[in-house]
């Protein structure tokens, strides 16, 4: 399905107690064995690597390699086409500044729903449209970017959104 082949993997650090949780020594000593950098679309991220895939891709593009790791250039993310859509192939422990470079690189500009209060369930319906469910025995005011389709009250940004109620906003 991803085109790749996992051909092995490293840790930059070689004692990570908790990692390694039948270790005799539970003190994290941090002790580096190499620096590693991945490079998306020939910039380096800042986001630090500490365990890393080596990738070799059959039928699938490269889009991020390591740097200053054993060997120069190794494939780190790849993307092979699917149909009308893509899988994507991610060596490293996602992160949020990586996931959202690849978003914005597959077109995907805003792909999260904001933090919402304790109890507030939201679900995406399409590209204009969030429902949203209050799971509680108390009236929650949510942060919304729209207008609302139930009726519910939205002033300044905010829903009301009384105890068990749903609504759904368009933006």
């Amino acid at each position: 399905m991803f085109g790749v082949q996992v051909r092995g993997f490293d840790r930059a650090y070689t004692h990570v107690a908790s990692v390694n949780e039948g270790c005799l020594q539970k003190e994290d000593l941090r002790l580096h064995r190499q620096h590693v950098t991945l490079t998306l679309d020939g910039e380096d991220l800042a986001i630090p690597v500490d365990y890393h895939e080596f990738l070799r891709p059959q039928d699938a593009e490269t889009w991020g390699v390591y740097r200053n790791a054993a060997s120069m250039d190794i494939t780190a993310v790849s993307c092979r086409q699917q149909g009308k859509g893509r899988a994507i192939y991610v060596g490293v422990p996602l992160q949020e500044e990586l996931l959202t470079r690849l978003l914005a690189r597959c077109g995907v500009t805003s792909p999260f729903i904001p933090p919402l209060p304790e109890g507030i369930s939201a679900a995406q319906l399409q590209d204009t449209a969030t429902l949203y469910v209050n799971r509680t025995a108390l009236t929650k005011q949510i942060p919304v970017q729209g207008h609302t389709l139930l009726g519910n009250h939205v002033e300044d940004g905010l829903l009301t959104l009384p105890p068990y109620e749903a609504d759904i906003i368009e933006s």
